[in-house]
C-alpha cells in the first residue's frame, strides 16, 4: 500500500507505518523486523487510508481507516483489544493523549476528541470552510489546544475547550515540487490517494528545536536551520515525494515515508539510510 502515516513509539522500540489498503503495519526497531500487520480480514480497499497513533507507554497501538471503526492493539499480543463507536470518512489525523485517555481524531472539517475507552465525545471543533483543507494535527504542550496544518500554508491552534482560533501561524515558504506524485483523476482508487497525498506536507521539528524537516520538496527531504532558514542535510533516496515522516525520541531517527510505500529510516547526524522497507 503506498504509505499514509508513520509514528515511533515513545520508547522508540516500535514504528508503525499506517497504508491505504486499510493495513498498519509494526517494525521492531531493535531489528528492523516486521512485528505485526493489522489488516481487515476480508476485503481490499484501494484509497481508504489508516491512520496509526502509539499510547505514550507504549503498550497499545490506535488504528483508524476510512470506513472502518477505530480499533486499539495490545502491542504485547497482537491481539485487538477495543473497538470503539469513532468511526470518521475523510480522515485527516490521530493522536493519543499523553495520558492515554484522550483520542484526537481529525477529519476534513472538523477535529473531535473522544474518551479512549467508551468513545464518548469530549470537545468538537468546526473548521470553517475558508482555512482550507486541514492535513495534519497535534496537541500543543498542555493538551488545551489542538494546532492544525492546513492546505494553505498557515497553522492554527485551536482552543479545545471553546473552539476558537488562539494564534495563527504564517511565514514558512512551501514552493512544492510534486515529486512525481501524479495520479489519473478518472480511476476511482487514483483519485482517493490522490485525495490524501496531494496536499500533505510534512513538517517535523528536530528534538534540540534547532532545526526542523520537511518533506515534498521533489524527492527529498530536506534539513532547514530555524536560526538562518538555510538548508543543512538532504534526505535523498526516495523515488517519490515523501507524504509523511517522524523523528524517533532519541532525535537519532528519521523515518520518511513516500507516495510509492516505500519507508526509510535515516541517520539524522549525517543523513545515511540505514534501512528501507518497500510497499506492498
Amino acid at each position: 500500500g503506498y504509505g499514509i502515516d508513520i509514528e515511533f513509539s515513545e520508547d522508540g522500540k516500535y514504528l508503525a507505518v499506517g497504508e491505504d489498503d486499510k493495513t498498519a503495519r509494526v517494525f521492531r526497531t531493535e531489528k528492523w523486523d516486521s512485528l505485526y500487520t493489522f489488516k481487515p480480514a476480508e476485503g481490499w480497499c484501494g484509497g481508504c487510508p489508516t491512520f496509526v497513533a502509539f499510547s505514550k507507554d507504549g503498550k497499545y497501538l490506535a488504528k483508524l481507516s476510512r470506513k472502518e471503526k477505530l480499533k486499539i492493539f495490545d502491542l504485547q499480543t497482537g491481539k485487538k483489544i477495543k473497538e470503539t463507536g469513532i468511526e470518521v470518512d475523510e480522515i485527516a489525523g490521530l493522536k493519543y493523549s499523553n495520558d492515554g485517555k484522550r483520542i484526537l481524531v481529525a477529519a476534513e472539517k472538523k477535529i473531535t476528541e473522544y474518551e479512549a475507552g467508551s468513545g464518548k465525545i469530549i470537545n468538537t471543533i468546526n473548521i470553517p470552510d475558508d482555512k482550507g483543507e486541514l492535513n495534519e494535527i497535534i496537541y500543543n504542550a498542555d493538551e488545551s489546544e489542538v494546532i492544525c496544518a492546513f492546505g494553505k500554508n498557515i497553522a492554527i491552534s485551536f482552543n479545545l475547550k471553546t473552539g476558537k482560533e488562539s494564534r495563527v501561524y504564517k511565514g514558512i515558504i512551501n514552493l512544492q515540487d510534486a515529486g512525481g506524485l501524479n495520479y489519473d483523476p478518472d480511476n476511482y482508487r487514483e483519485s482517493y490517494i490522490a485525495k490524501y497525498l496531494r496536499l500533505k506536507n510534512p513538517l517535523v521539528l528536530t528534538n534540540d528545536n534547532k532545526n526542523f524537516i520537511t518533506g515534498k520538496t521533489g524527492t527529498k527531504s530536506v534539513m532547514w536551520s530555524l536560526e538562518t532558514g538555510s538548508p543543512i542535510r538532504f534526505f535523498s533516496e526516495h523515488a517519490k515525494a515523501v507524504v509523511c515522516m517522524d523523528i524517533s525520541k532519541d532525535g537519532k531517527l528519521l523515518a520518511t515515508g513516500d507516495g510509492s510505500g516505500e519507508v526509510n529510516i535515516w541517520q539524522i547526524s549525517n543523513g545515511k539510510k540505514i534501512k528501507t522497507f518497500k510497499g506492498h
